[in-house]
């Protein structure tokens, strides 16, 4: 999407310093990238919306997630708004799984806590997936195609 879209507003600054390059995914969701670093912002309205279980992290906060671990959170929960609005490098993040394979590696907890309250039948295997705590990584992602969509 075009950095001159009529309702987006620049973002100047972030927890890794000044922003030199910034992509809006949808409307509200903001990438980021610093001299240094990067990440996700939400605005008041999407950062609304986030689970509470999966506003904060170790490295994340107030509307602002990590590239590296925490910007799968905002992409699972608005996954549906990213297929459907979303810039093309975030489409294929989904579309490949990685939002997935990185909430399940680095969010165990979260994503038990999501799939349980989100479970998601597989297409490919008949399984739901819900009960993360009782199943193989592996086997949580084996049908991500379902999982991503």
């Amino acid at each position: 999407m075009s950095l001159n879209h009529a309702n987006f507003d620049k973002i100047r600054t972030s927890p890794w310093g000044a922003v030199q390059h910034q992509t809006e995914i949808i409307p509200g969701m903001t990438m980021v990238h610093t001299a240094g670093h990067g990440g996700i912002h939400l605005d008041r309205k999407l950062y609304a919306k986030m689970p509470v279980y999966m506003k904060t992290t170790s490295y994340s906060s107030g509307g602002w997630y990590e590239e590296d671990c925490d910007w799968c959170l905002p992409f699972v929960v608005f996954q549906a708004e990213i297929l459907a609005q979303g810039d093309e490098f975030s489409r294929k993040a989904i579309a490949s799984g990685a939002h997935t394979k990185t909430f399940l590696g680095w969010h165990k907890e979260r994503a038990e806590k999501w799939f349980a309250a989100h479970p998601v039948k597989c297409d490919e295997c008949g399984t739901t997936h819900k009960d993360i705590e009782n199943a193989d990584i592996e086997d949580a992602i084996c049908c991500e195609v379902v999982l991503n969509g």
